[in-house]
């Protein structure tokens, strides 16, 4: 795509660049059209869910592991901005799921996580078994969300509109890919939240 072929060579210039006036303006570049790229690419996931061509590729595997893995990619930023992250599992939980799509629930809703929580916060992941299916939970101690915003979140395009964190908005596409993904592996997903105590969502 038009994408594509411009994130190749911003990071081939990347690499080579010396100057840091030069590397900032083109980690800039490139980190702005890697986000366009992944906009883009959710629209179009939520164009096939509506025209239900976007189906389900399971495997069956341990879920524990994999989100474990993902989870791991968050681990420096944590680091960096000294937010206590863990991953704690009540129960192994084997099951069936779309590696693809359940990486991009996952990496999406702690992109949010992290978003949200100020340095020294914190973001765990409880992964557990209820009523023989997978339960998975995302817990931030974040800004949170405004009590008659919380039942808007997962409606396209929509946005907190508060001043207090308009500087953390991103498209309004996200959290509600998120909820077609998970009723596409016919589960539900729900969040509770309260200003300046931070959101959990399952």
């Amino acid at each position: 795509t038009p994408l594509t072929l411009l994130l190749s060579p911003l990071e081939k210039r990347l690499s080579q660049a010396t100057v840091p006036e030069d590397k900032e303006e083109l980690s800039i570049m490139y980190r702005n059209a890697s986000r366009l790229l992944n906009l883009v690419n959710q629209l179009l996931d939520l164009s096939r869910i509506e025209a239900g061509s976007l189906k389900l590729k399971t495997v069956y595997g341990n879920l524990n592991t994999f989100i474990t893995s993902i989870s791991s990619q968050f681990s420096s930023m944590a680091q960096s901005r000294s937010i206590h992250f863990e991953v704690i599992s009540s129960a192994q939980v084997d099951a069936w799921f779309d590696p693809d799509k359940l990486e991009k629930i996952i990496t999406n809703l702690l992109s949010n996580a992290f978003k949200f929580t100020h340095s020294g916060g914190s973001i765990g992941i409880i992964i557990s078994v209820e009523q023989d299916h997978a339960n998975v939970e995302i817990s931030d101690s974040g800004t949170g969300i405004p009590p008659d915003k919380v039942e808007h979140i997962f409606d396209r395009f929509y946005q907190v509109d508060d001043s207090t964190i308009r500087e953390f908005e991103g498209s309004g596409i996200g959290l509600s890919l998120v909820k077609e993904l998970v009723e596409l592996h016919h589960g539900t997903i729900t969040v509770t939240s309260k200003p300046d105590q931070g959101s959990c969502f399952t």
